[in-house]
């Protein structure tokens, strides 16, 4: 699957055509911090090595954004891409959910999933956490995806608190 991204500069922030502003309930950790909010919509599909600023890390939270829209814009596809290296204590999302607003205060639930985070098997490197659904209208977007809180037991790192990396967000 084919994307194209055109983007623009705003105030040295590069952000997608149509985004005023992007908003995270938990800030990413000091570590992992991307190249700031623009990280995630900045057309940069994260690589296999999480040290090269395409991702943010939030380590025990949850990872929550907000994209505010210039104005009402049509949506038929959302995604989040997010990244699973047990060995370095760092999961997939235990869930997705992708959410809709006209104000920015009342959001409606899109989409959500139960993902592949605990299943045996899931390779290592960036997966790619797809909603598609019938046209939609939004001035705001909100995305959550949830940590699995701490590395569960007979993984490396088990007690301990899980990452959560996630790099791009993709509107369609």
């Amino acid at each position: 699957m084919n994307k194209v991204f055109l983007f623009l500069c705003f105030s040295g922030v590069m952000l997608a055509p149509g985004i005023k502003s992007i908003k995270l309930k938990n800030q990413p950790g000091k570590d992992y911090p991307g190249n700031g909010v623009q990280t995630l919509v900045d057309g940069k599909m994260g690589s296999a090595d999480i040290r090269d600023k395409t991702w943010m890390g939030f380590e025990g939270n949850d990872f929550e954004a907000i994209v505010k829209f210039s104005s009402s814009r049509k949506i038929t596809q959302l995604a989040v891409d997010c990244f699973s290296k047990p060995s370095e204590h760092i999961f997939l999302p235990s869930k997705v959910e992708f959410y809709r607003s006209d104000d920015g205060m009342k959001f409606t639930l899109i989409s959500q999933g139960a993902e592949k985070s605990m299943m045996p098997g899931v390779p290592d490197g960036p997966h790619l956490f797809t909603a598609g659904f019938p046209e939609i209208s939004a001035r705001y977007l909100r995305v959550i995806a949830y940590n699995i809180g701490v590395c569960p037991p007979g993984r490396p790192g088990q007690g301990e608190k899980a990452w959560l990396m996630v790099d791009e967000i993709l509107i369609k």
